[in-house]
């Protein structure tokens, strides 16, 4: 035991903490970021020791009614927003490649503890950003990882996942010394929660809501205890745990340091209302339709219309794919839930997304449909099909 404190005591913290989105739609995913850069903050952390990369959108975009603020808490007490100044990477640069990169060339040692945080929209093995036409793909992030493995970047990494189907993912990385959490299994969305009426959107996700209180009122608790936390009380969807089960005894406060002050309330389950990633932006595009602002409402109106036009188009096309590559059994492979992301699934998502353009993050979930076809076809009669219908 002896031992073990001085080890902690000579060992070094990092995190990095990736918001995937950006748009006022997606408000609650740069707040979530911005909340638990301030508890770093408060726990000791320095800025030097956290990587924050945020699009950096919504404190300033006219559809936000407190300009140069965001907030995390329909009582509009604490602004979480740090500053311009206080993000990292912003903008185009918060991509995939950033993502790898941030994993695979950590600026830590053997001797280090590193913290993740990703929050946007997920789906079967990929995680989004603000990027409509790039998403981080899991066989590089495994990569990824592996390669921070390789040169001994961290003595141990917690990573925390909040996005749909984020269990497809963390069941996909098996570097050591890593433990992963997510906000749902491998075939479900997390949810979006906290409705503001004031600010017209969603302030929080319910898996990540849960875990900001958490570790306020608990900050001597396990990892194990975290997660079982999480896994009791997330209740639209189902948190999971994968990797290194003897992370489960060490404390979250390895991790992330101790508060010095408690920043969160208590989470009322009465107060989260959760709803699904779609519903929250149609709430909130229908929020910003009837805004006094003669531009916003524009800007709504035609967003939506967008949206609808993209669900629309990839729904056809998904539909011709299964039709054209396998038109026998082509109800069973659509309404397959069953088949897992293959290497075959990951390289046909990566042509479909280059020759089919943007994609609604709302709609990762409609891709099972790839995932059963590469379950059961070769690549190539799934890229002879993907050529015949999408132009």
């Amino acid at each position: 035991m002896i031992f073990y404190l001085i080890g902690v005591a000579l060992s070094a913290q990092f995190a990095v903490l990736f918001a995937g989105s950006n748009t006022y739609w997606n408000y609650r995913h740069q707040a979530d970021i911005f909340t638990i850069y301030g508890q770093l903050l408060a726990r000791g952390f320095t800025t030097k020791n956290i990587h924050l990369y945020a699009y950096d959108d919504i404190a300033t975009v006219k559809e936000n009614p407190f300009q140069g603020q965001v907030f995390h808490s329909v009582d509009h007490k604490i602004n979480v927003y740090p500053g311009s100044d206080a993000v990292d990477f912003k903008g185009k640069d918060v991509n995939s490649q950033a993502f790898y990169d941030a994993v695979s060339k950590l600026p830590t040692s053997s001797d280090d503890y590193v913290f993740i945080y990703y929050d946007d929209h997920g789906g079967y093995g990929t995680l989004g950003t603000p990027d409509m036409f790039d998403e981080i793909l899991v066989d590089k992030l495994a990569e990824s990882f592996d390669k921070a493995a390789e040169s001994k970047l961290y003595k141990q990494c917690l990573f925390m996942i909040e996005a749909c189907y984020s269990g497809s993912v963390g069941e996909n990385i098996t570097a050591p010394n890593l433990a992963i959490i997510t906000a749902a299994n491998d075939d479900e969305s997390s949810y979006a929660a906290i409705y503001d009426e004031e600010i017209g959107a969603y302030l929080s996700n319910e898996f990540t809501n849960y875990f900001i209180s958490y570790i306020d009122e608990q900050p001597e608790a396990t990892i194990g205890e975290l997660f079982l936390y999480l896994k009791e009380n997330t209740e639209n969807s189902h948190a999971c745990y994968f990797g290194d089960e003897s992370m489960q005894s060490l404390s979250i406060s390895t991790f992330i340091g101790k508060p010095k002050r408690i920043l969160t309330k208590p989470v009322r389950k009465a107060d989260l209302k959760a709803v699904t990633p779609r519903e929250a932006t149609e709430k909130t595009l229908k929020f910003l339709s009837e805004h006094s602002s003669p531009s916003v409402r524009a800007r709504a109106k035609l967003q939506m219309l967008r949206l609808k036009a993209l669900t629309e188009r990839l729904e056809t096309v998904l539909d011709m794919l299964v039709k054209y590559v396998d038109p026998k059994n082509c109800d069973k492979i659509k309404n397959d839930r069953s088949s897992k992301i293959s290497q075959t699934y990951l390289e046909v998502f990566s042509i479909f997304r280059e020759k089919f353009g943007e994609i609604n993050p709302d709609d990762f979930g409609k891709f099972n449909v790839l995932v059963s076809l590469a379950a059961t076809h070769s690549k190539e009669e799934i890229i002879d099909g993907i050529s015949a219908v999408v132009f």
